[in-house]
């Protein structure tokens, strides 16, 4: 080792002696403080939660609420693909479900998934104090508060998300696996946690890499394929359509939520770029290349793949905000490294990258906190990291690998010269990549969204059929409501003495509207203009979008979204589906239907 290599190490070493503690007893304080009330709301809304306490605030236990619907109806043998826009979970998922929602009113269904929400968290602390190798007590207080102090955690709770309760069942069945006994108790327990998990497979299939060749053993997968096919058929037979019609049904849905919904993710990349239709290849292959990475590392360190994989897991669909809590993973495969780690530098660049990870993971995250476009510009500085972490995470393992591999104790000139050269090629694609995903990304938050803005409006619920009042816009974007919304459609009459106090609620849902008024068109341009609204309405599978007749606007049609409000003397389809998505979902309620 060089003197001055020797210096640098002793310097690292001398710091984090120094100020290592000093950090952690600042940071736990402030993690209790942000846990205790982050979490306390979060509770709140998940119980009582029916009424937001403000404009910005969504629904309490909104998704837990329709995952209750979707499961009653499913085995009374009502539809749910074709008449719910919201059903996007495979039919063995309401079987999975049913446990916990189909046997009581949603007032106690609310509870039971509070406490068993308390209970997979306990669970979880449990796993990752033991997993993190954290020794004093003030670490392990420190890893115990890790996954209570994040947004994502409370934002799943409040939600009623299922990430929560999947997570300690993910990490138990994968950390099993390491043991590789091969035995069929640990075998069938490993399915069975698996199989669980696949209520939400666009969270945990990626993961089943790891199960199908880190244990050199084909039968957890057998089994999990198994188990999943039996509870599939015995879904279906609740329902009178047929398995082929239930499965259009489904995989529409899906395709039009990841189309519609996520942040942050490859679906949003696509869709930014115009090239919605490669969604699905794209996930496939991102799929694909993850399972021939995990194949050529599985005798690598198990967390080291678990890192990588929820790293890739978060973005090869669409996801929430809730969902980021997968990023939970590469932060304790960060603080095992720094932990853990032989290599000083590998040391100290895992605990900066853990820091900067916790900086933009802390409650309650920017981007519901924070007004445009400063909350997308926090999402692509956590996209970078995310991004610098993987890169390390996967560097790591490939240096992991190749110590493991060697079999070679010196090379030819060429050989080496050569490897340099790929691997810098390599790295500068791969740099390449990252500035264009981030600049996507950061670019679809920071873009013109079209329109004007207009400022958000006090927007309590008030009585059906009351007046809303005056609205600072015309036609409204945001402001007193209706608890009840309309259903996503093209409106032929006006029907209602306030129509906008339903329609302002569907805009907090984060609906598209289309408010046209064929008084002062003729018959064949008003004709016209409806069959153009209609074209533009359909483009988008009629997904929270809405037309509405307004004999008072001053426009043959304004499109609104919340805060958003776009005239248009003339219908213009271009801009009409640029007004679509990039305000679809942009509301305080975006995972609402």
């Amino acid at each position: 080792m060089k003197r001055q290599d020797r210096i640098n190490t002793a310097m690292l070493r001398t710091w984090r002696a120094d100020y290592g503690v000093t950090l952690l007893r600042f940071a736990v304080p402030l993690m209790a403080v942000v846990a205790l009330v982050w979490l306390g709301y979060q509770f709140w809304r998940l119980v009582w939660g029916s009424v937001p306490i403000s404009s910005s605030s969504p629904v309490g236990a909104v998704d837990l609420i329709l995952r209750y619907d979707e499961v009653h109806r499913w085995f009374s043998g009502r539809p749910v693909y074709s008449e719910l826009v919201t059903a996007v979970y495979p039919p063995a998922s309401f079987v999975l479900l049913w446990p916990f929602l189909g046997w009581l009113a949603i007032s106690p269904a609310r509870w039971l998934w509070a406490i068993i929400s308390v209970a997979s968290l306990i669970w979880l602390i449990y796993l990752l104090i033991q997993e993190s190798g954290a020794e004093t007590p003030l670490e392990r207080a420190f890893v115990a508060l890790l996954p209570l102090a994040i947004y994502p955690t409370g934002a799943a709770i409040g939600n009623g998300q299922l990430i929560v309760l999947l997570l300690p069942l993910l990490v138990a069945a994968l950390v099993l696996l390491r043991r590789q006994r091969g035995g069929w108790r640990e075998d069938l327990l490993v399915a069975a946690l698996m199989l669980i998990t696949l209520v939400k497979p666009s969270q945990t299939v990626p993961f089943f890499w790891i199960v199908l060749f880190v244990p050199r053993s084909w039968r957890p997968v057998a089994l999990v394929s198994l188990g999943y096919l039996v509870l599939t058929f015995f879904a279906l037979s609740f329902q009178d359509a047929s398995p082929i019609t239930l499965l259009r049904e489904w995989l529409g849905r899906v395709s039009g939520l990841a189309m519609n919904g996520g942040y942050a993710d490859l679906h949003s990349l696509l869709r930014t770029l115009g090239l919605e239709n490669w969604s699905l290849p794209a996930s496939l292959l991102m799929l694909a290349v993850l399972g021939v990475w995990i194949y050529r590392h599985r005798q690598n360190d198990i967390w080291l793949l678990l890192g990588v994989t929820a790293l890739v897991a978060r973005s090869w669909t669409y996801h929430r905000w809730y969902d980021d809590l997968l990023i939970l993973l590469p932060m304790i495969a960060l603080f095992r490294v720094a932990k853990l780690a032989p290599v000083d530098w590998d040391r100290l660049v895992a605990g900066a990258l853990f820091a900067l990870t916790l900086l933009v993971m802390l409650a309650p995250g920017g981007l519901y906190l924070l007004p445009p476009p400063w909350n997308m510009l926090y999402v692509g500085g956590q996209i970078i990291v995310w991004i610098i972490g993987l890169i390390f995470l996967l560097n790591l393992t490939r240096r992991e690998r190749n110590a493991q591999m060697a079999q070679y104790t010196t090379f030819s000139w060429s050989r080496e010269m050569t490897r340099q050269i790929r691997n810098k090629l390599l790295a500068g694609g791969l740099g390449l990549a990252v500035l264009a995903v981030v600049g996507a990304m950061v670019w679809q938050g920071v873009r013109f969204r079209g329109g004007e803005t207009v400022s958000a409006m006090h927007s309590p619920h008030i009585a059906t059929d009351s007046d809303p009042g005056q609205y600072n816009s015309y036609p409204p974007t945001s402001g007193p409501h209706y608890v009840e919304e309309l259903d996503a459609g093209f409106y032929e009459t006006n029907n209602y003495q306030y129509a906008a106090g339903y329609l302002v609620h569907n805009l907090e849902h984060g609906y598209i509207i289309f408010w046209y008024n064929c008084t002062i068109l003729d018959d064949a341009d008003c004709t016209e203009l409806k069959t153009q609204i209609r074209s533009a309405m359909d483009e988008e599978n009629n997904f929270k979008v809405i037309a509405y007749p307004l004999d008072s606007i001053d426009a043959p049609v304004v499109m609104t979204s919340w805060e958003r409000l776009q005239k248009m003397e003339t219908f213009d389809t271009a801009q009409a589906r640029a007004f679509y998505n990039t305000n679809l979902n942009n509301a305080p309620e975006p995972g609402a239907p």
